[in-house]
């Protein structure tokens, strides 16, 4: 039915019928890129929030006062983007903009907080070149522990440099954390809990 419509939209373009985003299609406009020109050029991922708004790791907008975001399908259009608040100790970081309501969609964070065993997909843009998508890396919940009085998420999927900052959901595509560090030279594949977050950020 949705391909009848889509072709439908294509020819008759003035009365078009309205569709609703797929889950992949929020996935893919709620998850942005995050550049700065310090250290010979940094990259890393940016995703919204609901009723919160862009959020991403603290170390990716570390030591820089100009950097900018922009989605891969438009990598011509560039939003200047400031640092609204910041924790390095949690790595996390709220980040301000004023890019329009319908440039992106925003995704929900997890109700309950994620149990070891429970499959999640991780999202980013892992070493990112022109012409590159969104990385989907699936994968599952292998512990839950705690680092510097921080609530984490271990996974069993790489989390990738470039993937830092980006989201990690359940399988009702709700965020139960934030991408914080992993690789290949990594012990562990870790991510911030989504629920320290909305801790933080309410204080």
């Amino acid at each position: 039915m949705r391909s009848l419509a889509t072709r439908f939209n294509k020819n008759f373009g003035a009365r078009p019928i309205k569709l609703a985003p797929t889950i992949e299609e929020r996935r893919d406009r709620a998850v942005w890129l995050v550049e700065h020109s310090a250290k010979g050029g940094q990259q890393g991922t940016a995703f919204f929030l609901k009723d919160i708004g862009l959020v991403t790791a603290s170390h990716c907008v570390e030591g820089v006062s100009d950097f900018t975001v922009y989605h891969p399908s438009k990598p011509s259009n560039r939003f200047d983007v400031t640092v609204a608040k910041r924790c390095p100790h949690r790595d996390l970081a709220l980040l301000g903009h004023a890019i329009p309501a319908t440039d992106y969609f925003e995704l929900e964070a997890a109700a309950q907080p994620v149990a070891v065993g429970v499959a999640v997909t991780a999202f980013g843009y892992p070493g990112f070149g022109p012409g590159d998508k969104m990385n989907v890396r699936g994968g599952s919940v292998t512990s839950l522990p705690i680092k510097s009085g921080v609530q984490m998420v271990e996974v069993s999927q790489e989390l990738a440099q470039g993937m830092s900052g980006g989201p990690i959901v359940d399988a009702y595509n709700e965020i139960v954390g934030i991408v914080h560090k992993g690789g290949p030279e990594e012990a562990r594949q870790l991510a911030i809990a989504i629920d320290v977050f909305q801790t933080w950020v309410a204080e």
